[in-house]
């Protein structure tokens, strides 16, 4: 029987050991990555908070368009702790798709990958939009999302301290350092590290750029 009071979040998610294994997500490249119960109820943690700093409340509707991630559980998982009512959304909606899903559902907030900035910044009826590249719970951290020609990683970096806007580089080329430790940051599996230039010496980074286009995922030496 269904308790009076029953939040899937809560009674199900958090109430698992936390050691134990929840999920186990394969990306395109088959890099698997292992989550237990403990990192993903902290995840949803982090996003609970953000719901609710938006000042998103029970009944709210939130509109989440996230792809094939573990991003997504933890923000579906978030919209229900806060007792909103989430609305999954596919990636390959167009903006007058999400137009019509914003304007009959009365969403007031839309959870988003940043590679639907596009859509987004095309509607009409755009509510409050949060990207997953702003990192929950973390000031300073931004996740980079980078092709390496035939895969791609995650890259956690702490640009925000160094750059007024780190959504500048999207689009750009830069150096990465790869044969690192992949390590958590706030709970995200960071695959490597972008290579810049200054911040030893004290001065503004910058990034170290090729001088003409380079395949992606081209090695330096």
């Amino acid at each position: 029987m269904t308790p009076a009071r029953f939040n899937f979040a809560r009674d199900v998610v958090e109430a698992q050991d936390p050691a134990r294994p929840a999920l186990r997500f394969c990306d395109r490249s088959g890099a698997v990555r292992d989550l237990t119960f403990g990192e993903v109820a902290d995840a949803a943690a982090r996003w609970t908070g953000l719901l609710r700093a938006r000042e998103v409340t029970p009944g709210d509707r939130v509109l989440v368009l996230v792809g094939k991630t573990p991003d997504w559980f933890s923000v579906m998982l978030a919209v229900l702790k806060t007792g909103a009512v989430a609305i999954p959304c596919s990636e390959m909606l167009r903006a007058k798709d999400l137009d019509f899903r914003v304007r009959h559902s009365g969403a007031r907030l839309l959870v988003a990958d940043a590679s639907s900035r596009e859509e987004i910044g095309a509607m009409a009826e755009s509510p409050a939009v949060v990207y997953l590249a702003d990192v929950p719970g973390a000031d300073k951290l931004v996740m980079l999302r980078v092709s390496f020609g035939d895969h791609e990683r995650t890259i956690v970096s702490g640009m925000k301290a160094e750059r007024m806007n780190p959504r500048e580089i999207e689009g750009r080329q830069a150096l990465f350092v790869v044969n690192l430790k992949p390590r958590k940051m706030k709970g995200i599996l960071s695959e490597g590290m972008v290579f810049d230039i200054g911040y030893a010496d004290g001065v503004v980074p910058v990034l170290a750029v090729p001088e003409g286009a380079v395949p992606d995922g081209a090695r330096a030496g």
